[in-house]
């Protein structure tokens, strides 16, 4: 193998690994963001008492016919 050819090659390697680093790099700031962001949203949301939200939802699926919710309609 030419000596010019695997300079070439190694260059070409460490050049596509620097490549991966700097987008793992950019996905992990990324997460970061998102978590900050969701939690910030998650300590903003008001503060509910035992199971009121589980047991309001499930008045109003009683509410509804049997049918509702059974069939899909797949014409269109």
């Amino acid at each position: 193998m030419d000596v010019n050819a695997a300079v070439s090659q190694s260059v070409q390697l460490q050049q596509a690994n620097l490549m991966q680093q700097k987008d793992i790099a950019v996905m992990n700031r990324a997460m970061e963001a998102e978590e900050a962001a969701v939690t910030q949203l998650i300590e903003g949301m008001p503060e509910t008492l035992g199971n009121a939200g589980v047991q309001a939802t499930a008045g109003a699926a009683e509410a509804l016919p049997d049918n509702v919710g059974t069939l899909v309609n797949t014409t269109a």
